[in-house]
């Protein structure tokens, strides 16, 4: 624990002394918590039942042959999203990188020893 005086003469407190706790790394321990007040912004709800289009589009690819997933991939790189869906359109990216892998290595029909 240090010890910090600190003047403050036009509130009428002439010397005071505060402990600030420090942590054994050296960082300085902050007491209690912040506290939001206000109204909650209530945000509008996602398309397609409340899961959003990503993880509507990653779900129906597996149904439609993995074209859902490059239109998801295409709607990420080039179209300004909503940070609640990014995840399901990276995981539109993914699969569909991983369909193209799939789909060359299946087309050169090379026996690989790996």
């Amino acid at each position: 624990m240090h010890k910090i005086t600190m003047f403050a003469w036009g509130l009428g407190i002439r010397k005071k002394e505060f402990h600030i706790p420090y942590s054994h790394f050296g960082l300085t321990l902050i007491l209690g918590y912040v506290v939001a007040e206000g109204r909650p912004i209530r945000e509008h709800r996602l398309p397609c039942c409340g899961m959003g289009i990503g993880w509507f589009l990653f779900i129906i690819g597996f149904f439609l042959g993995a074209i859902p997933w490059y239109i998801g991939a295409f709607l990420l790189l080039c179209v300004r999203l909503d940070y609640r869906e990014k995840p399901g359109f990276i995981a539109c990216t993914l699969a569909a990188t991983l369909a193209l892998v799939a789909v060359t290595l299946g087309v050169t029909k090379t026996n690989y020893s790996w």
